[in-house]
């Protein structure tokens, strides 16, 4: 298992204990892809994006590594819609990377490493329309910053098959940050989602707009009920090979 997951985690805890199995997993902001290798384990496919070109190679390589056969990476950034946009990342920790306007400014100033590429960019809408890719029941977003435009580029998957979320949410400032979970929180409601915090382990209620101090959500569409899961040998597969 991925040594970040070994680590007890409010974050760990929460996405050890729900049953992906069989599950179809979209990995928004997959990074080195070891969320990907995680969901692998147990579900029956996983589509990965990636907007930074040299993380989707380590992708690859981790799932060539450990012999996975499920898994489709992309390699374009998730927002509203179509087009181009400035990728900043800084070359020494290529996990800190944004297409987010202010956490750019705020990556430009932090390291004398700092690189910046131009991407496309789409939305999960287009891009599962346009490529025939399966329908997710199960979406994890962390993609700096991007968590609100990506949410309003998927309505259409949400209004058909009201996938359960996981959303990472970020922000350069305290202020900023809570802005930006009051608009997470605004979209999901609208779609009729119930929202789980999952640091305090508790149902945020309807009345309340996003205190900025929330750092992963879990959202459950009214409909759908949180599943636990069974430990399973495939649950409990271990991925020692790592690029």
């Amino acid at each position: 298992m991925p040594s970040f997951l070994t680590k007890e985690t409010a974050e760990v805890k929460f996405l050890k204990g729900l049953s992906l199995n069989d599950a179809v997993v979209y990995d928004i902001g997959g990074y080195e892809g070891l969320m990907t290798l995680f969901f692998a384990r147990v579900a029956q496919q996983v589509v990965t994006y990636e907007a930074n070109p040299e993380n989707v190679g380590r992708i690859a390589e981790n799932l060539r590594l450990n012999q996975f056969k499920n898994c489709i990476v992309r390699q374009i950034a998730i927002g509203e819609q179509d087009g181009l946009v400035t990728l900043t990342f800084d070359e020494l920790m290529v996990g800190r990377a944004s297409v987010d306007p202010e956490i750019c400014d705020e990556l430009a100033k932090s390291s004398p490493h700092i690189r910046i590429v131009q991407v496309p960019l789409t939305s999960l809408d287009n891009d599962v329309e346009r490529f025939a890719l399966p329908d997710p029941t199960f979406i994890k977003i962390d993609i700096e910053g991007m968590e609100a435009a990506a949410l309003t580029g998927m309505k259409r998957i949400i209004a058909r098959c009201h996938p359960a979320m996981f959303i990472e949410l970020h922000g350069t400032t305290p202020e900023d940050k809570r802005t930006n979970a009051r608009a997470v929180m605004a979209q999901l409601r609208a779609c009729g989602y119930r929202i789980y915090d999952v640091e305090a382990a508790c149902y945020i209620p309807e009345a309340e707009p996003g205190t900025g101090r929330e750092s992963h959500l879990y959202a459950a569409h009214e409909t759908q009920k949180v599943t636990k899961k069974q430990n399973s040998e495939a649950g409990e597969r271990s991925l020692s090979n790592l690029a």
